[in-house]
């Protein structure tokens, strides 16, 4: 934690993804919520680095109430967000996470996903 900054502080790397083709929306978001999910905390690299994993699920109901708002809407299915507190230990242990998953990822994402990398600053809750 930042001695300057009394809340803690993580590193967030979000990934921004689509589906692949062919697949619907409800069996994409089944089987990542699921036993893509259960594949991902199961392996040490989760538990080693992360410290919060948070899967947004981009409904095509949730894009048009979006859209109301008159601003551009990300063309995504879905993002994975992973807080970290250490990038480094992140990194070293990304392609043993990548192996473990890669291939279940792959079947149901199209590759390679968007990436943006942020600093939390929690202002309120």
């Amino acid at each position: 934690m930042d001695s300057e900054n009394p809340y803690e502080s993580y590193i967030t790397a979000s990934f921004y993804f689509k589906k692949q083709q062919g697949i619907s929306h409800e069996e994409f978001y089944r089987h990542w919520s699921t036993f893509h999910a259960n594949m991902a905390i199961s392996c040490k690299p989760f538990t080693v680095s992360f410290r919060r994993y948070v899967q947004m699920h981009a409904t095509q109901e949730l894009q048009m109430k979006g859209s109301e708002l008159g601003m551009e809407i990300l063309d995504y299915d879905a993002c994975a967000v992973f807080h970290v507190r250490n990038w480094d230990t992140f990194v070293k242990l990304m392609p043993e996470w990548q192996k473990e998953l890669g291939t279940d990822a792959a079947r149901i994402m199209q590759m390679p996903p968007k990436i943006f990398v942020s600093r939390d600053v929690v202002l309120f809750g």
